[in-house]
């Protein structure tokens, strides 16, 4: 369709401008449009005009750019982004927002359920030790700087899309009832660098001194594994403190 090596596309009303190498880089709407001679409509100047809202458009450039791309944080937008990756037939980004929204959905899930776990009276939760975000470096300082019992904080990554990586199999209802009475548990997430293999790891902060979990370059992210460590570093956390 575009002999030039600059394509220029007016979406929706919009400008934008990239080459033919983005466009085609993957397979789906764009790349058919570009390098077949179906007809397509042009406006005035000249430019390709798909009728679309271009609010994420410059997202989806960037994603045919790169082949990854992050996603905000909003659950609306990404159903939003969704959309519009469906219709421009782009399997990956597609499969960007459904990972990232069913993460987002089995986490609501994960604390709903533990929720109603915590006001059941059969399952004698002990007290204080519902699930809690840290959500800043200096969120955790405060925290464990003068804690008033040794503090467990599980880092889990979240990659450039959003995905918040567990543990296989991680339980996170199972290890609060198991341990709460001993810790005061929290959960923190971390960017990644895309390049960098990053896996979950785990602090026990005591009152005293910091007893570190295994470091996550060292760290391999498999279940079994991971509550090996954990619980490997709780037992002598026990023992040196004599419970």
């Amino acid at each position: 369709m575009a002999s030039g090596k600059i394509v220029k596309l007016n979406i929706g009303g919009t400008g934008f401008q990239t080459t033919k190498s983005t466009l085609t880089r993957f397979d789906g709407m764009l790349k058919v449009m570009i390098e077949t001679e179906i007809p397509v409509e042009k406006d005035e100047s000249g430019c390709i005009f798909i009728d679309r809202d271009p609010t994420h458009f410059r997202l989806i450039l960037n994603f045919l750019r790169d082949g990854q791309v992050t996603l905000p944080d909003s659950e609306k937008e990404i159903l939003e982004i969704q959309q519009e990756a469906q219709y421009y037939l782009l399997d990956g980004l597609m499969e960007l927002c459904k990972r990232y929204l069913l993460n987002v959905c089995i986490f609501e899930i994960t604390i709903i359920n533990f929720r109603k776990l915590e006001h059941s009276a059969e399952k004698k939760i002990p007290p204080n030790h519902n699930i809690r975000i840290i959500k800043t470096d200096e969120e955790l300082l405060e925290i464990i700087t003068y804690p008033k019992k040794a503090v467990l904080v599980i880092h889990l990554p979240v990659t450039h899309s959003g995905v918040i990586i567990y543990p296989d199999g991680f339980d996170g209802i199972a290890v609060s009832m198991k341990y709460g009475s001993i810790f005061d548990i929290y959960y923190k997430t971390y960017k990644v660098n895309h390049k960098i293999i990053s896996n979950p790891f785990f602090n026990i902060h005591e009152v005293n001194s910091i007893q570190a979990g295994p470091n996550s370059s060292f760290y391999h992210n498999k279940f079994s594994q991971f509550m090996v460590q954990l619980e490997r570093r709780i037992a002598n956390h026990i023992q040196d403190n004599g419970y």
